[in-house]
């Protein structure tokens, strides 16, 4: 588990360098990889366990964090 986590944070962190230069036009696209970062830290949290459960946040946060990334763009946290 631990080692598809890290692989999916290095094409994360690729997008992300990428990112900015998306056409304004496509960026609403992606937004839902706002919420990958949290994602990924709860399943990294999780262990083992998180073959057996789904990684899961609360609306509030969900929704906080791409409110997030639609007004400041794709800026490094």
């Amino acid at each position: 588990v631990v080692a598809v986590i890290a692989l999916a944070r290095e094409h994360l962190n690729a997008f992300e360098k990428g990112a900015p230069a998306l056409p304004v036009s496509l960026r609403p696209a992606f937004l839902p990889l706002a919420l990958t970062h949290a994602y990924l830290d709860k399943m990294e949290k999780a262990g083992s366990s998180a073959l057996r459960r789904t990684a899961a946040l609360s609306t509030l946060r969900r929704h906080w964090l791409l409110l997030r990334h639609a007004m400041r763009g794709w800026m490094p946290l």
